[in-house]
């Protein structure tokens, strides 16, 4: 009974550690697809992913078609393998499920042959924005047989999956590569909706990098509120407090200042020295703080403007 056990045991171990050895990454994807021409390995991998649900739908298990291709008359003609899936699809803005007749590949390099070679001819918005993402994107809405998906909500659902796997993909520098770029004139540009536009820009405000000032308050001879029995200073408190918040801060890849970093003595009668004096200066002064604004850096054109954030039990 034991040596029964003990083979069967085995035999699932062996059967996981396979399953789990040809399972496809989003790593391992982006490799297969680099080097490709005229299309962009990070939007593939992307639309990939959301197309299978990180290749794990029952598309990707049993015909190895990462991107929903659907079969047609032609693939049909020349007695091309098929098979036949239920999927989602959005119809008039409802999403019902439907049984369609897609491309069977026999492995990942099948696809991404057959893959590319649409992009070439069916959508040579994409092919000619390789480079850029958000325009391989929208190169999706105008392909010469219409747009790619059925799903009024693809572009907002392949944006959001770009900034799930950006710092995976795109290594530690993600956020300097992300920024919209829709080359003027493409006919790409006018195929977003506004609403499509809009979101790109939010988007790009939920993860860009920020200069982020702390300003920890008291200091110096100035204590702040003491404990009666602690004897435990308000200024130390706000110090360790704002020392976390910067290091928590900088580890989203966020700019944190802080305008005093131990216990400094404000002088009365003499104005204050470095960030905390520029933090309380005039508008030129704090300009000097921050020499180009946030949305500027990730390249959105916003007029500069600071904006000040206090406790709300507070209004210093």
């Amino acid at each position: 009974m034991k040596r029964i056990l003990w083979a069967v045991a085995i035999a699932a171990a062996l059967f996981l550690c396979a399953r789990s050895a040809s399972a496809t990454t989003a790593l391992g994807f982006f490799r297969a697809v680099s080097g490709i021409r005229e299309v962009n390995a990070f939007a593939v991998t992307v639309q990939s992913a959301h197309e299978t649900g990180f290749w794990t739908s029952e598309l990707w298990r049993i015909a190895r078609n990462g991107a929903g291709i659907k079969a047609t008359k032609s693939w049909l003609d020349a007695g091309r393998p098929v098979v036949v899936v239920s999927s989602p699809e959005s119809v008039g803005g409802q999403y019902r499920m439907r049984e369609s007749v897609f491309r069977k590949y026999a492995d990942l390099s099948a696809f991404l042959d057959d893959y590319a070679e649409k992009i070439r001819v069916d959508y040579p918005h994409s092919a000619a924005q390789a480079d850029n993402f958000w325009g391989y994107f929208a190169g999706l809405y105008r392909g010469r047989r219409g747009a790619w998906a059925t799903d009024h909500r693809y572009f907002e659902r392949l944006s959001g999956m770009a900034v799930r796997l950006a710092p995976e993909l795109l290594g530690g520098a993600w956020r300097a590569r992300m920024p919209l770029r829709l080359y003027p004139g493409d006919g790409a540009r006018n195929a977003l909706r506004v609403a499509d536009r809009d979101h790109i820009t939010n988007v790009e405000r939920s993860w860009c990098a920020m200069k982020i000032v702390i300003d920890p308050g008291h200091g110096g001879i100035d204590p702040g509120a003491v404990g009666r029995d602690t004897k435990l200073r308000e200024a130390d408190v706000n110090l360790a407090v704002a020392r976390l918040l910067a290091w928590r801060l900088a580890k989203r890849g966020h700019e944190a200042v802080l305008t005093r970093t131990v216990d400094a003595q404000l002088v009365p009668g003499r104005p204050e020295q470095g960030p905390r004096g520029a933090l309380r200066g005039g508008q030129q002064a704090r300009r000097g703080l921050f020499p180009e604004h946030p949305l500027q850096r990730c390249g959105l054109s916003r007029s500069p403007r600071i904006r000040s954030l206090h406790h709300a039990r507070t209004r210093s």
